[in-house]
């Protein structure tokens, strides 16, 4: 077999150039490490990330369900789900909560994110959501995997 590698499209909106090619190598190093982002989008005053989350369509049959993951520059996060996510089981069903936990119950990490520059604050805010992502498809793997 053969281990492909997707690439995902990287689209990084506002700044100028040299900050932006700045911001676009951050977001792609963060990608090798976390290869289910299939997209990303960072802003002036959003990130949206396009995750490949792993599900069990009618509990049962696997297959990987994509979510919008977007976030403001207040920090609160929206995960949105595709139509037919009432069919399917997944582990990130509550991820917007938690991701919102996170960014809440960290008041100083919020604050402290707040005073950075805009496009420190931003890939940051990147960051953190695609580790939080990154730990939760684990956890599902590792569930699904334990399951077989």
């Amino acid at each position: 077999t053969v281990n492909k590698k997707s690439t995902a499209k990287v689209i990084v909106r506002g700044w100028d150039t040299e900050k932006k090619t700045e911001i676009e190598a951050k977001i792609q190093a963060e990608l090798e490490k976390n290869p289910q982002i299939t997209s990303a989008e960072v802003a002036e005053d959003s990130v949206d990330i396009n995750y490949s989350a792993p599900a069990k369509l009618f509990g049962f049959i696997p297959m990987n369900m994509n979510m919008r993951v977007t976030s403001s520059t207040e920090g609160t996060v929206k995960v949105k789900f595709p139509w037919y996510r009432f069919l399917v089981a997944t582990e990130f069903s509550n991820s917007s909560n938690e991701i919102n936990a996170i960014f809440q119950n960290n008041e100083t990490n919020l604050e402290f994110l707040k005073a950075k520059g805009n496009a420190e604050a931003q890939v940051e805010v990147f960051t953190q959501i695609s580790n939080i992502l990154k730990a939760r498809h684990e956890m599902a793997m590792s569930i699904i995997g334990n399951i077989k």
